[in-house]
């Protein structure tokens, strides 16, 4: 079965936009220049419609999409890792076992840092490619 995306690449966002308006069309994306125009847009809208700060947009972007990407079929992730720059913000681009993934989120709950899991997960050298 192919899963079905929101497409908003070559469209305006919805007026009250849910987090898959966002980021299902990074799934389509194919071209770095695909990614970088689409990444201006996602920003532009963001940074127009809730009065924020254009750098720290950006930030939270970039961590959202790689985000967002773990949710998705390996080949997927890695092509928007690479198409966009980013990587998740906890397992990098290494893909963790159900019981890691766990072991991560009973850590946070007992109080580990996020920076902390990920540094244990990835390695201090962050080499996770």
């Amino acid at each position: 079965m192919m899963t079905q995306y929101k497409d908003f690449r070559d469209k305006p966002f919805p007026e009250k936009p849910q987090a898959s308006d966002f980021y299902d069309s990074c799934a389509l994306v194919t071209t770095k220049d695909e990614a970088g125009r689409y990444f201006k847009k996602l920003v532009d809208f963001v940074v127009e419609n809730y009065d924020q700060d254009r750098i720290e947009v950006e930030k939270i972007q970039r961590s959202n999409i790689g985000y967002y990407a773990g949710y998705l079929d390996r080949e997927t992730q890695l092509r928007i890792y690479d198409l966009f720059d980013v990587d998740h913000p906890i397992f990098g681009r290494k893909q963790p076992t159900a019981d890691e993934a766990f072991q991560m989120g009973k850590d946070s709950a007992a109080g580990k840092s996020i920076e902390q899991i990920r540094e244990e997960f990835l390695g201090k050298d962050d080499d996770n490619d």
